[in-house]
């Protein structure tokens, strides 16, 4: 941008900036630490009886 910027609209593009660099910084994160393939997390809730199932679906829903 060029010029100065009136103060609602350095309010608009910072509140679009920051949910832009948390996901950024979140699609980073998921790159650097893989997480363990499917199949090993599902033997592993297997074993944890009923909160097995409701972990199972917060991890699959986690970026991957």
């Amino acid at each position: 941008m060029t010029g100065s910027v009136p103060g609602r609209r350095r309010r608009a593009v910072i509140r679009l900036g920051i949910p832009v660099v948390l996901v950024a910084a979140a699609a980073v994160a998921a790159l650097m630490f893989p997480l363990p393939p499917v199949k090993e997390i599902r033997n592993y809730l297997g074993t944890t009886g009923w909160r097995g199932p409701a972990t199972f679906i917060l991890a699959y829903a986690a970026p991957r």
